[in-house]
């Protein structure tokens, strides 16, 4: 508070009391955004650089068993697909990727996708630090060495000194299928491998810090460490969202037709690309989310239903996945002739047929159908009354092809006309 007093000649003094009010500025732009968190940098006693917290802890922790820092669990090299949320569902299918197509936790092996299993892929993937990976841009999970290093300058090397050092590591846990989610221990991935298909970790208890190989398929911590060089304040992303959403079309609309409005997403994506349930590749999508067809293979009697997964990204935050059903409409293809109603059908060639033989009321629903047997032609015949299977029969060969008779000519010829 200022007191202020303004002077004239010839005039009494005046005095006011005058109040500044100081605002805060955010940790002098100590913070950014990412995936919907707000991190800051911290500086260990090694003079790294790393996250000020676990990846996807709401707070840094204020204590060890300080559930609001523990953060998320990671599948050892797996993208934040969802999986990482310590509330995600399980599923024991193996996913074919490192990307799947699922937020599920995947139990039931020792590794959560069937491919990769050196390693070699999802090292890279995590090593990024472009924003591609689950680290923020300029960030990435760090190798054995590094997490090393660090415990070997805390005061002691155990869950106590983990957690008074600079990482305020609290008991976050882990996951696995042998187990629920347990706060016993403290335990983070690294990027390094082991020759036996398995992966490096930190974990810390009451009177220990070792790295051990653990199975893949277990779920742990991450703490991303700045790549040396890089901005530890990287500007803010805007987390993508996109939900499941539902449109709907008609068979045998043309290519390139847009299939309802643009997919409704949040965060500005870059890329979309359907990576799952295209079958016959149907569909096409551009990176505004616009759905179109792709090839005018739509039949609503083949396929009524297409359950696409479509996934969003963009450098600097996890990418989603949503489900996108698309309905296919019927559109009545029967057309009239001879006071029978037909449509087309395609062939297991490719060749386009009528649905059912001339003359029958409809497709036969079984082998013996009646109401799908259909007339009965002599060869070369039109369609003059003969063919039905009610008509009378005569033995008058015809002199022409063009018979003045609805009867069936049956004579001791060959054929019925002369």
């Amino acid at each position: 508070m200022l007191i202020v007093t303004a002077t004239r000649n010839g005039v009494d003094d005046a005095t006011a009391q005058i109040t500044i009010t100081i605002t805060d500025v955010s940790s002098d732009n100590t913070t950014f955004s990412f995936n919907g968190v707000t991190y800051s940098s911290v500086t260990s006693a090694t003079g790294r650089t790393w996250l000020d917290r676990n990846l996807g802890a709401s707070q840094v922790a204020t204590a060890i068993d300080d559930a609001d820092g523990f953060g998320d669990l990671y599948q050892w090299g797996r993208p934040a697909d969802g999986h990482q949320l310590r509330n995600a569902a399980t599923s024991a299918t193996l996913a074919d990727s490192i990307t799947p197509n699922s937020a599920s936790f995947i139990t039931g092996s020792e590794d959560w996708t069937t491919i990769d299993s050196a390693g070699t892929l999802r090292v890279a993937a995590w090593s990024s630090f472009n924003g591609s990976g689950i680290c923020p841009i300029g960030y990435r999970v760090p190798t054995e060495d590094e997490l090393l290093t660090e415990r070997d300058s805390w005061l002691s090397q155990d869950g106590a000194g983990a957690f008074a050092s600079s990482f305020n590591l609290p008991r976050a846990g882990f996951r696995s299928s042998a187990s629920a989610t347990t706060t016993v221990s403290s335990v983070l991935w690294s990027t390094t491998t082991s020759s036996d298909n398995k992966s490096k970790y930190l974990t810390m208890s009451e009177d220990d810090a070792s790295s051990l190989k653990g199975k893949r398929e277990s779920a742990y911590s991450v703490r991303c460490i700045l790549n040396e060089g890089s901005n530890p304040v990287p500007d803010s992303v805007d987390p993508l969202t996109i939900a499941n959403q539902t449109r709907e079309i008609a068979e045998n609309t043309a290519s390139g037709t847009a299939v309802g409005a643009a997919l409704v997403t949040t965060g500005n994506p870059t890329t979309f690309s359907i990576t799952a349930g295209n079958t016959g590749n149907a569909f096409a999508i551009d990176n505004d989310g616009q759905i179109t067809v792709a090839n005018g293979v739509l039949d609503f009697e083949a396929k009524q239903i297409y359950t696409l997964i479509v996934r969003i990204s963009k450098n600097g935050t996890a990418s989603k996945i949503a489900q996108i059903t698309i309905n296919i409409t019927d559109v009545d293809e029967t057309f009239p002739f001879n006071s029978v109603r037909y449509s087309p059908v395609i062939s297991a060639t490719g060749r386009t047929w009528l649905d059912r033989n001339l003359g029958a009321s409809q497709v036969a629903t079984s082998i013996t159908d009646a109401a799908g047997f259909g007339d009965l032609y002599q060869w070369g015949r039109r369609a003059d009354g003969h063919q039905l299977r009610t008509s009378a029969a005569i033995t008058t060969q015809a002199n022409s092809i063009t018979p003045n008779s609805a009867d069936y000519i049956n004579t001791s010829s060959n054929d019925y006309g002369a």
